[in-house]
Order: C-alpha cells, then sequence, then structure tokens
C-alpha cells in the first residue's frame, strides 16, 4: 500500500525549552523548517546547507572583491601620478608593490573561497 503524498501522521515529543530553541535554531541555520529538520535528521537523510545562507555569502565575497579592485586601482593611480612628478620615494613605491601584492592575495584567496561556495550548492 502506498502512502498519500500529504503528511497526516502525527509524532508528539516533549523536550526541554532550551532543547527546543536549539532545534530551532538549527532548522533555521539549514533554512528547514522544524519538522523538516527532525524528520531528516532522525532517518539519518542528509541536512544540506542553506542556500540562501551561502548565496548572502557570495554576494558579501563580491562585494569584498570590489573593494579590493578599487584599493588596487587607487593604489596604482596614486603611485603613477607620483612617478610621472618625481615625487614619489624609493620606500614608498616599495610600500605600494606591498600592499598591491598583498590585495591581489586577497582577492585571489576570496575567489578560490567562492569556487568552494559554487561546487557547494551545485552538488
Amino acid at each position: 500500500m502506498e502512502e498519500k503524498k500529504t503528511r497526516s501522521s502525527e509524532i508528539k515529543l516533549r523536550c526541554y525549552p532550551s532543547e527546543k530553541k536549539k532545534i530551532q535554531e538549527l532548522a533555521k541555520e539549514y533554512g528547514l523548517n522544524v519538522t523538516q529538520y527532525i524528520i531528516k535528521k532522525s532517518l539519518n537523510q542528509p541536512v544540506n546547507i542553506n542556500h540562501k545562507e551561502v548565496v548572502r555569502t557570495i554576494h558579501l565575497l563580491n562585494v569584498e572583491l570590489s573593494r579590493i579592485g578599487n584599493n588596487v586601482n587607487q593604489l596604482a593611480k596614486t603611485a603613477n601620478s607620483q612617478i610621472k612628478t618625481g615625487h614619489i620615494h624609493e620606500s614608498i613605491w616599495i610600500d605600494y608593490q606591498k600592499q598591491i601584492e598583498n590585495l591581489y592575495q586577497m582577492k585571489w584567496d576570496l575567489n578560490k573561497e567562492i569556487k568552494k561556495l559554487i561546487k557547494i550548492i551545485a552538488g
């Protein structure tokens, strides 16, 4: 006999208020309601990541990448104008180069994290 497509059976359980709160928090963290979370965990089904949270994180990483790009552009513009006027000291130029290298490394690291997140979402 096949089960109905709608859930009609109930299981009631008692727990401490702190346990209920923790279950609710975990369900919310994974983007599930409490029933979905409890069923998945009870039946050893995978509790997938919260896709909304992953998308939000990717957006924040992209914003940070844009900021890094702006910082690099500002440093390059300042360095170029000072080079043209001959007002840049060698130590300042070396410092600019280090900062630009650090910014590019940060951009590279963030890009790797974005790729990881995309792989997680893709499944």
